[in-house]
């Protein structure tokens, strides 16, 4: 019978994913240890179940394997393919907005290179794993951006017309807020707007709702973090205005 790990090629060219939590450092001075640790497992399970495809005895084929490490974590791609990129970016989607429902600030980056994930010896090498942590820590908001080794494959593989028709639900280009000034990237889209009911299209601000409740978390400048992801939401929520102009909120405003 064919092992799991057979099919795993320790250095290849593949995604690399990047992520952590933000003002980790405050919220252990600030908060009990308790609370941290249930934090951190909280995380640790819904990294579990949708980056490495496992909840209980289920596992789900994702092609993607992770690496946590105090308040971050790391994710491999199994390949190049198109089927990989779209899982990393579908897959840490849902995993961005389960974690800003609970409370729990990630920003991260994902590149594309040749890597060494070796995670029977716990050996990770390659330049890919050092340009997503050195492009995560520019970013000034909460979320995700692909760097330039990964948009360029994303490019490539467009070609496809399975793939070409997903990526906009899955990434989008946006000026991003950064240390050096707002940059054009590609985010991943993790706020949920859009869902459709019988009576026609409707969008939801639970997320915005969400972040809003980040304020009274933070002061000063870390705020910041807050208004980026904001103007991140309202730029997508604009955007699903403009495609289904007949679009309502909901639950309804009275």
């Amino acid at each position: 019978m064919e092992n799991e790990n057979d099919k795993w090629k320790v250095t290849t060219e593949r995604f690399v994913g990047f992520f952590d939590i933000m003002g980790f450092k405050d919220k252990v001075m600030s908060n009990s240890h308790e609370d941290i640790v249930s934090m951190i497992e909280n995380l640790k399970n819904a990294k579990t179940a949708t980056i490495d495809g496992r909840w209980g005895n289920v596992k789900q084929q994702t092609n993607l394997k992770s690496f946590l490490f105090s308040d971050s974590f790391f994710i491999f791609s199994a390949s190049d393919s198109p089927w990989d990129l779209l899982n990393l970016l579908h897959n840490s989607k849902i995993l961005l907005n389960y974690c800003f429902s609970q409370k729990i600030p990630l920003k991260g980056a994902i590149s594309f290179g040749n890597a060494t994930a070796n995670f029977d010896r716990s050996i990770f090498v390659g330049q890919p794993i050092i340009d997503a942590y050195l492009l995560h820590e520019e970013l000034d908001m909460f979320g995700a951006i692909l760097d330039h080794n990964a948009e360029r494959k994303l490019n490539e593989l467009l070609a496809d017309e399975d793939f070409n028709d997903e990526v906009p639900y899955e990434a989008i280009q946006y000026k991003v807020p950064t240390k050096n000034g707002r940059i054009n990237h590609y985010c991943i889209n993790w706020p949920e707007i859009l869902f459709h009911k019988d009576n026609g299209g409707t969008y939801l601000l639970k997320d915005r709702r969400n972040l809003e409740s980040f304020y009274t978390t933070v002061s000063g400048k870390p705020r910041m973090y807050v208004d980026n992801t904001i103007d991140f939401f309202d730029f997508l929520l604009e955007k699903v205005k403009k495609d289904y102009p007949d679009i309502l909120e909901y639950p309804r405003k009275h």
